[in-house]
């Protein structure tokens, strides 16, 4: 029935933003990882890593700024 219809597209809708709010908290965790990670000491001595870890980075940071949180 339409009454049943409505409240299970209420709370599809309350899942969804709750969903949202966790994949933004775990990918700006993600970023200050990477952030962590670039500022350690050796972080250039294996430059492939390096190199992964700031692309990583940087689709991270794109993600965020053309998902708009």
């Amino acid at each position: 029935d339409n009454e049943f219809l409505n409240q299970k597209n209420e709370i599809e809708k309350i899942n969804q933003r709750i969903k949202s709010i966790f994949e933004k908290k775990n990918i700006y965790s993600i970023l200050e990882e990477k952030n962590k990670q670039i500022l350690q000491e050796d972080f250039w001595k294996d430059q492939s890593r390096a190199q992964k870890i700031i692309k990583e980075k940087k689709f991270f940071q794109d993600l965020v700024k053309n998902y708009e949180f």
